[in-house]
């Protein structure tokens, strides 16, 4: 894990072969393709990114391109895992009361 730090500013082009997280300010081109970008809340981006992953926690400007996409599922998919957690407690707390009745 690489970390470029708030006071650094490149421009140019960036490439590399680890895990980058940036907190200053690049403006160019990002090629981290096998590799996960981490952009800080500090962080200032104007560039094309290319990155397994890419996490935004500042700015960015640019397209960004990312082979892993992963994260926030659909609202449908919120809604039936609420449903199948509540059917789920819904029969044991059934389950349980019926087997304190019987014993």
């Amino acid at each position: 894990m690489v970390n470029i730090g708030k006071s650094v500013v490149i421009k140019g082009e960036l490439s590399g072969s680890e895990d980058l997280t940036i907190e200053g300010h690049v403006e160019g081109r990002i090629d981290l393709k096998d590799n996960v970008l981490t952009i800080g809340p500090n962080g200032k981006i104007k560039a094309e990114v290319f990155a397994k992953a890419v996490v935004v926690l500042g700015e960015v400007t640019g397209n960004v391109a990312a082979s892993v996409q992963g994260g926030v599922p659909e609202p449908a998919s919120w809604m039936l895992m609420i449903t199948g957690f509540g059917a789920l407690g819904g029969v044991a707390r059934r389950r349980r009361r019926h087997l304190s009745l019987a014993g």
